[in-house]
């Protein structure tokens, strides 16, 4: 066994334990919100057609305010890395405005 996979199982607990309860039991929630779905969905057998009716052109809303509230504790981490990324590269062929003319 050589000395990095020997080190492996204690850097996976330090890993696990930095992690918030919801992100440990993350499965666990997915799991669950699926079982309330399909759960809902045969105990009330005209939501299907009640949430379809909700819609703007072809957009279903409660699709996307579902995803919107999935994706909002990353947005900001996302358009952070985006900006410090982007901040320094040439966007839509012009130079960043702090960057000196060539």
């Amino acid at each position: 066994m050589t000395s990095t996979s020997a080190h492996a199982p204690a850097r996976q607990a330090a890993v696990i334990g930095a992690l918030s309860a919801l992100d440990r039991l993350l499965p666990l929630w997915i799991g669950l919100a699926m079982a309330a779905g399909l759960l809902l969905g045969r105990l009330l057998p005209g939501l299907n057609t009640a949430l379809d009716t909700v819609k703007i052109g072809q957009i279903s809303l409660p699709i996307a305010l579902g995803l919107l509230l999935m994706m909002y504790p990353v947005l900001p981490v996302l358009v952070a890395l985006v900006y410090v990324g982007l901040a320094g590269r040439r966007l839509f062929g012009k130079e960043p405005a702090h960057a000196p003319a060539a």
